[in-house]
């Protein structure tokens, strides 16, 4: 809870009919040490972002603005709701309707007060169904000038507006979303800025960042993105501007659709390479009856229901197979999804909130990816003092084809088995791993206290079926002891919703490693003991 939630719940009122009153202390009596506060953050969240002037709407705007304003020193304009009898500058003029007051305004600024090209902040204290914000852009854009962003004091978050500029802005922030109720106190939403609602804390895959009103989102090293609320809004040289939120996409492998699964956005995905393993029935009812079509492997797409999937862009895997020449062809902005190569086991699963950017959910993202974050790093935590001669040693993976492929040291999966409390068997430094002769994996797993296989073995898997495949496999002592950890692909759907549930994964992991850590009726997700 922040210090503005804190006074809120101190001293705010709930009013019948659902009315938040913070009068005494923001918009009638004014509290200077809270107000200086609320600045102070509002500088802070608008870090880097030029600002040329401040706008607010008269009355209760005015004084945070000021203070803003002092921070910034620029002018201050507060928008009019009447014509003064000595102003005779020509005005912008714009309509808001108050729904408090139950009528319609005209918001007016003379003309000499906002010039072209202008990087202008809009700040207020309040914000309900967006209509004095959207008067006051409208204004802005009369003038010529770019809304270099819209800081509120606070958010009604059971009202519209919000949701409505999230679509338009990229730098937009609340210092706190209420949602009142009758009960006579105040429940707190989420208090986070943009930048934290989108910015990866752990994904390395992408960066993002603001520039007078347009959000930047850099992918890798060689994709540059700008997102847009309108087609009208001029972007940097070297990003494609992609139009948000969008309506449809193409999800290119199992771990992008997971983003769009948990984020509940299906109805975006109008097409997928194919369905091979997957289990979630309202994907497979919408690839039945033709609302997501198959557009085939990469490599060897299909161009034509590519298009028939009409996608506003197309989520890939640039560094796999590839074959996207055709794809290029039809137009359509290719956007890499580059959660695949990350090392973190968080840092995967924070790409949803790359998702949320694209499909307007980066709210329900963030609280999605923070719920998951907090389950990982508390189990995490009860694993962290566990002495280094108590940790079980595990290795992982099968031949196949005469090789066994060994994951490297700093791989997604080495970090979750540290993450775990156990000791996967390889040190080195390598992320992608490498293809081992068996006499090279028994030697440095043939004592390891636990065996992970993850595969796709037709019917139940044993440990005749292990043997069967590769007699040597019942040398090591895990085969022996029983204690081979084991996911069937073909029963569980491991690759559509591991990637956005790593807490799960490490959970199941744990169980495994250290039962007592877990509760005694736990019941594993993904991976179990072998029988």
């Amino acid at each position: 809870m922040n210090f503005l939630e804190e006074k809120i719940q101190a001293d705010g009122v709930i009013k019948p009919g659902n009315i938040l009153k913070v009068d005494g202390f923001l918009n009638h009596q004014i509290d200077i040490d809270i107000m200086r506060q609320i600045a102070d953050e509002i500088k802070q969240r608008f870090c880097g972002v030029k600002v040329d002037r401040i706008l607010t709407i008269e009355a209760s705007g005015i004084a945070i603005a000021t203070l803003v304003g002092d921070l910034y020193h620029v002018p201050v304009v507060f928008a009019k709701k009447s014509v003064t009898a000595n102003s005779t500058d020509e005005k912008y003029v714009a309509k808001a309707y108050s729904f408090t007051h139950k009528s319609e305004n005209q918001v007016l600024v003379s003309k000499p007060y906002i010039k072209a090209g202008e990087n202008v902040l809009i700040v207020d204290d309040f914000l309900a169904e967006g209509e004095a914000a959207h008067a006051l852009i409208d204004i802005v854009r009369q003038a010529g000038g770019k809304v270099a962003g819209i800081a509120v004091c606070i958010e009604k978050g059971q009202q519209n507006g919000g949701k409505m500029l999230r679509e338009l802005f990229a730098c937009l922030t609340f210092i706190v979303c209420t949602a009142c109720n009758q009960g006579g106190k105040t429940v707190a939403d989420t208090a986070s800025d943009m930048d934290s609602l989108v910015s990866p804390k752990y994904a390395t895959g992408y960066q993002v960042k603001d520039s007078a009103g347009v959000r930047l989102v850099d992918v890798g090293t060689d994709y540059h993105f700008a997102l847009v609320g309108a087609d009208n809004i001029e972007v940097p040289n070297g990003y494609t501007k992609v139009k948000v939120p969008i309506k449809s996409t193409i999800c290119m492998t199992a771990l992008q659709l997971s983003n769009f699964t948990i984020l509940n956005a299906h109805d975006v995905v109008k097409g997928l390479t194919g369905t091979k393993n997957l289990f979630n029935k309202d994907i497979l009812e919408r690839v039945n009856d033709g609302r997501i079509v198959k557009i085939g492997m990469e490599g060897n797409f299909d161009t034509e229901m590519v298009i028939a999937a009409n996608p506003d862009i197309i989520f890939i895997s640039p560094f796999k197979r590839g074959g996207y020449d055709a794809i290029t062809e039809t137009g359509i902005t290719l956007v890499p999804h580059l959660g695949y190569q990350e090392l973190d086991p968080l840092g995967q699963a924070e790409w949803i909130k790359f998702v949320g950017m694209f499909i307007g959910k980066e709210r329900e993202a963030y609280k999605l990816f923070t719920e998951i974050e907090s389950r990982y790093n508390d189990l995490k935590s009860k694993t962290a003092n566990i002495e280094q001669q108590d940790l079980p040693k595990v290795f992982s993976g099968e031949m196949h084809y005469g090789n066994w492929h060994a994951v490297g040291g700093k791989n997604y999966l080495a970090q979750i088995f540290r993450d775990a409390g156990a000791d996967y068997v390889i040190h080195d430094e390598e992320t992608a791993g490498e293809d081992l002769e068996f006499e090279k994996m028994y030697e440095v797993a043939a004592n390891a206290d636990y065996w992970r296989i993850l595969n796709s073995h037709p019917g139940d898997f044993s440990y005749e079926a292990l043997k069967a495949s590769e007699p040597r496999n019942e040398l090591f002592k895990a085969f022996k002891e029983k204690n081979v950890i084991y996911c069937n692909m073909k029963q569980t759907p491991y690759y559509e919703i591991a990637p956005v549930k790593p807490d799960v994964l490490l959970k199941d992991f744990v169980a495994i490693f250290h039962p007592e850590l877990v509760e005694a009726d736990y019941e594993p997700t993904f991976y179990y003991l072998l029988k």
